[in-house]
């Protein structure tokens, strides 16, 4: 797997140089020579490496490549793991959601098999890269190294376009000494990669055991600093983390709110404060990290982003608390997803004994189509005809934020037009993201068609002010006991909050991480109607969270009624009835989108 040079347009200025000169050595594709030569002459002089390996091959291609339990001996001696992607292709000729899978894919695979806390590092398989490659690579990782021997990396370079030198065969010794004295010289940072050692090198890939045990031994004795990637990155200028913006920008005083920043230089592990109070953060990239707010006092506060090394980036007064709104009364629904037949079997007939209604968000491609144990189209019919909400839940069940823009749209309209079309509803206004998975790009998509979008996160709840496109969910899946959700029941009634719980399989007795027991299901139902408490759609509550009308036109119109009016603003429901100073107008066209119109006819 020889590696060739792709190159884009980068901006060329002076080179300022690190503290010291330093090297760091890569190795390529995870050839079990690295675990049975490199590692162990890597061990004897103190020096750790950075390892790209190719997912897909840890112990399913076969010698001459990795076993997952060499691959976790060199995260036991200290070395960094590095993605190679999962299959090793030319990137640039990938469509969008293949180049996704390959880098998405191989990250968490590769963190599963060998129990790392992350992978920041990524090296593009024949050096081969184009810009839309790199933007693609910086939703993931913190790092891109490519190819280009005689060339430094420098504390203000581009940490995606990381240059590395060749040690395959025909690279001598002399020629690496001299990159490392030049590196010195400098105050650079050389990076060289390897592939397969042998004894007796024979292929392009191939480089010495002897020669390398030589390469190591003038570094150690010119005490030169060996770093691994991800330490070389900590010290670049451009690591240090840039918070450009984030979204929502107001949440409430009890917390909860997930918050998308947006910048660069962020890296693994990185912490968020809202007025100095941390919050939880998850899907850390290096331009985007997810926030959840911690609880606050009402007021204006500064946002501030940490990486691990202290370096730090700060938004003065970026996020306002306000005072959460409450509901009239707290309430609690019941969502399922993925329209199991059991949902129609065993949950509709509880509900309606108990004189409940849910949200069951179904994935259109299943029904009829997959079989069992997802609904039948005439199971789907039943539970419509009890008066249940129908949601989506996208066509075909994709991760919704590795998709296309075309690909992304084309999940969303085509699953609410198929449930429209075959169970003959009039609209279908809830999504659930599969997976609760989804991202900036993902919720402005999500507007275009639906007015409220369901993800998970079990202790949250959801309030008159909040957010309808980040509804929270809490899991009733294997593993979720009555008891935690009674409680989850009692605050919510207590804070008079929304509660919204989802669910996937009723089983009689359940076996895997998706089964819920039908008994402890029905165990809850008995407990909600003893606590008398409301319990609703995710229409019906989204219909009682805050809405406003902005404006209409036009303003004026004759005393005898009858004129046309457009109003315009935010959280109009299906079945919002607008009134003239108290007298309800004839609603023509509502819309079923977040910002939109809606045309009435004013009174007499």
């Amino acid at each position: 797997m020889v590696a060739t040079t792709c190159t884009i347009d980068a901006p060329i200025a002076a080179a300022a140089p690190f503290a010291e000169g330093m090297v760091t050595l890569t190795f390529d594709d995870g050839y079990s020579s690295q675990s049975t030569l490199a590692a162990p002459a890597l061990k004897a002089h103190g020096f750790h490496a950075t390892f790209y390996l190719i997912s897909s091959a840890l112990s399913n291609w076969g010698p001459p490549y990795l076993t997952v339990d060499q691959a976790k001996g060199l995260v036991a001696d200290g070395h960094e793991i590095g993605s190679h992607t999962v299959s090793h292709p030319d990137l640039t000729t990938l469509s969008d959601a293949k180049l996704m899978r390959e880098l998405a894919d191989s990250q968490s695979a590769l963190v599963a098999a060998l129990g790392v806390e992350d992978v920041q590092s990524f090296a593009s398989p024949y050096g081969a890269y184009d810009q839309r490659v790199l933007d693609a690579i910086k939703t993931f990782y913190v790092s891109h190294r490519t190819v280009g021997f005689d060339e430094l990396d420098y504390r203000d370079g581009d940490r995606y376009l990381l240059t590395a030198g060749s040690g395959n065969l025909g690279t001598t010794v002399e020629e690496i000494e001299q990159a490392v004295d030049y590196a010195i010289a400098q105050r650079g940072w050389l990076v060289m990669y390897f592939h397969n050692l042998a004894t007796t090198p024979t292929v392009g890939t191939d480089f010495g055991h002897a020669d390398f045990i030589r390469v190591l031994d003038y570094l150690e004795r010119r005490k030169v600093k060996v770093a691994t990637i991800r330490e070389g990155v900590a010290l670049m200028t451009s690591a240090t983390p840039v918070l450009a913006a984030l979204t929502p920008a107001v949440g409430s005083t009890l917390g909860g709110t997930q918050v998308a920043l947006t910048g660069s230089g962020f890296a693994s592990g990185a912490t968020v404060t809202f007025g100095g109070v941390a919050a939880t953060t998850s899907a850390i990239s290096a331009t985007s990290i997810l926030a959840t707010t911690p609880a606050h006092a009402a007021g204006a506060v500064d946002v501030k982003v940490t990486n691990p090394d202290a370096h730090s980036a700060t938004l003065a007064s970026a996020f306002t608390y306000s005072a959460t709104t409450p509901f009239a009364e707290g309430m609690v629904t019941l969502t399922f997803d993925d329209g199991y037949s059991s949902q129609s079997t065993l949950a509709a007939p509880a509900l309606k004994a108990h004189g409940f209604h849910a949200t069951f968000y179904l994935i259109s491609g299943a029904l009829s189509n997959w079989g069992p144990p997802y609904l039948t189209v005439d199971q789907a019919k039943g539970l419509v005809a009890d008066g249940h909400e129908i949601g989506s839940h996208t066509v075909s069940h994709p991760d919704l934020t590795t998709l296309s823009d075309a690909k992304l749209m084309q999940e969303l309209a085509d699953s609410q037009s198929a449930l429209v079309a075959a169970l003959g509803v009039e609209d279908v206004q809830s999504v659930a993201s599969p997976y609760g998975t989804y991202d900036r790009r993902v919720i402005d998509a999500i507007k275009t068609f639906y007015v409220s979008h369901r993800t998970v996160d079990f202790d949250e709840l959801d309030y008159r002010d909040g957010d309808r496109y980040l509804l929270t969910a809490g899991s009733g899946n294997l593993g979720t006991t009555v008891e935690e959700i009674e409680q989850a029941v009692d605050y919510a009634i207590a804070q008079r909050g929304w509660l919204v719980m989802y669910f996937h399989n009723l089983a009689t007795t359940p076996t895997v991480g998706t089964d819920f027991g039908h008994a402890d299901f029905i165990r809850i139902l008995d407990y909600l109607e003893r606590r008398k408490v409301k319990v609703a759609t995710i229409r019906e509550g989204v219909a009682l969270m805050t809405s406003a009308a902005s404006a209409l036109a036009p303003a004026a119109g004759s005393t005898l009624g009858a004129a046309q009016v457009a109003l315009t603003g935010s959280g109009f429901a299906s079945g919002a009835a607008p009134t003239f100073r108290g007298a309800t107008a004839r609603r023509i066209s509502p819309t079923r989108r977040e910002t939109g119109t809606t045309t009435s006819t004013s009174p007499r």
